[in-house]
């Protein structure tokens, strides 16, 4: 998961610049496995959270420039049959994410060999 490994990036970028230990921005870029573009990019999103990143040239690393502090986490419980009952209905299109979605019918098509090319018959 793609997101996953982000949230694990973004919160070494945080404990490295912390602890002012990342390197040029070639160094951080490697440690974190994205090209120096990349890392740039990443930064001036955590930036746009108002972090206050700053770069030191004399000792060639990102640094903040007062306290500051990034907490992401994630976590991924499995839930027992009962339990996801009650959460969701046992439905997948039961949503808080997706309010609009939480009365979604599902009706039932099938789908016939095609008359013409490029053209399906719903039943």
């Amino acid at each position: 998961m793609k997101f996953l490994c982000y949230i694990d990036r973004v919160n070494l970028m945080n404990r490295l610049i912390q602890k002012r230990a990342t390197g040029t921005p070639e160094d951080f870029a490697g440690i974190l496995g994205v090209s120096r573009t990349r890392l740039y990019e990443m930064l001036e999103e955590i930036k746009s959270y108002n972090a206050p990143i700053a770069y030191d040239k004399t000792a060639k690393t990102f640094f903040y420039e007062h306290p500051f502090d990034i907490s992401i986490s994630f976590s991924v419980t499995p839930l027992e049959e009962l339990e996801a009952n009650q959460y969701n209905g046992g439905s997948f299109f039961q949503s808080t994410c997706f309010p609009d979605f939480t009365h979604l019918t599902l009706q039932p098509v099938s789908l016939q060999t095609a008359e013409k090319p490029g053209r399906i018959n719903k039943g």
